[in-house]
């Protein structure tokens, strides 16, 4: 094995990636109203403490604050957690998502094509989600979004991983992975 740390800015982005898909048979259930991915996707940005709680089914637990800003955190099983960061002034919020990698990795995924996106972001060219995932050969598990931007995942058989952000234009912004 080789590990590879890359880090590039400059990709695209307008789609939703469907995360639901079946799980092992040995993994907890949710204590929420939601599984992980689920949660991801009903919790608006504009959310405020209350809805998440009412999204979710239970109240969050405040695991860090700032100046305008405060963390929450919603641990649905060992595995998956849900952590929403609330920013007072505008009053947006970031939701990011934890979860066991082992239940969504893909043989189809091939993270061999990752430096060929890497080049065309580098070279300024405009990459999208949909050029993410035919060069890897499939959809990529949304982990994170705010009002502007949305994070994937990919993740290969062997737990490579290659993680990519777009902006609200559709344009990946950065690209970084472990395989």
């Amino acid at each position: 094995y080789s590990i590879i740390i890359r880090v590039t800015t400059g990709c695209n982005f307008k789609t939703t990636a469907n995360n639901n898909s079946k799980t092992n048979s040995t993994k907890t259930e949710s204590k929420g109203n939601c599984d992980v991915f689920e949660c991801l996707d009903k919790i608006d940005t504009n959310a405020t403490l209350e809805d998440v709680n009412k999204v979710i089914g239970f109240e969050g637990t405040s695991t860090s604050s700032g100046n305008g800003w405060e963390k929450y955190e919603w641990k649905l099983n060992d595995d998956d957690i849900v952590t929403v960061t609330f920013y007072k002034e505008s009053g947006k919020t970031d939701i990011e998502i934890e979860f066991d990698e082992k239940e969504k990795r893909n043989s189809k995924i091939n993270l061999s094509n990752s430096e060929e996106l890497s080049k065309a972001i580098k070279a300024g060219e405009t990459v999208t989600y949909e050029d993410f995932k035919k060069k890897l050969s499939g959809n990529g598990v949304q982990i994170f979004k705010d009002s502007s931007s949305v994070k994937y995942k990919w993740i290969d058989k062997d737990a490579g991983t290659l993680t990519a952000s777009f902006n609200s234009d559709g344009k990946c912004t950065i690209i970084y992975g472990v395989y």
